[in-house]
Formats: structure tokens, C-alpha cells, sequence
């Protein structure tokens, strides 16, 4: 669980969304219950897609911001 958390916080952080994020607001993304709140949604992104997310996600802005985020950059562009 320690190493998912440094893997995940290490793509919260690269994320352009984090890094406009003012010092308050990067406190609160890097918590560990935020952490696990955003694994939850890119898990459930990964199984059901970012729509049928999207209609049940209760999740903070900057948060949703930050999963389509990396969403998008997991997404893989086959020809």
C-alpha cells in the first residue's frame, strides 16, 4: 500500500493541474485520504470509463481535474 501511495503521489505531483495548485491545496490533495480517494476513482475510471464516472463522482474539482489527468496520460494510442 506504502509503495501504490509513492507511485500515486508521484503522478498527483506531476500533474499540471498539482502544480497550479496553491500551498493549501497541495496539502490537502497529498493527504493520505485524498491519495486513496483518487486511487478509488482511476480504479473505477480504468473498469467503467471516465462517463459512467463522471455521472457518479462526488469528487473535490481539482481532484476530478487531476484523474482525467492522469487518466489521459495512461490512455494508449493504438493504430
Amino acid at each position: 500500500m506504502k509503495n501504490t501511495h509513492k507511485s500515486l503521489r508521484r503522478k498527483v505531483h506531476d500533474t499540471q493541474v498539482y502544480q497550479s495548485l496553491g500551498k493549501i491545496q497541495r496539502g490537502i490533495v497529498n493527504t493520505r485520504q485524498n491519495l486513496s480517494a483518487i486511487n478509488t476513482s482511476l480504479k473505477f475510471v480504468k473498469e467503467k470509463g471516465v462517463k459512467e464516472w463522471e455521472q457518479v463522482s462526488q469528487n473535490s474539482i481539482s481532484n476530478a481535474e487531476i484523474i482525467r489527468e492522469i487518466h489521459t496520460k495512461n490512455l494508449e494510442v493504438k493504430f
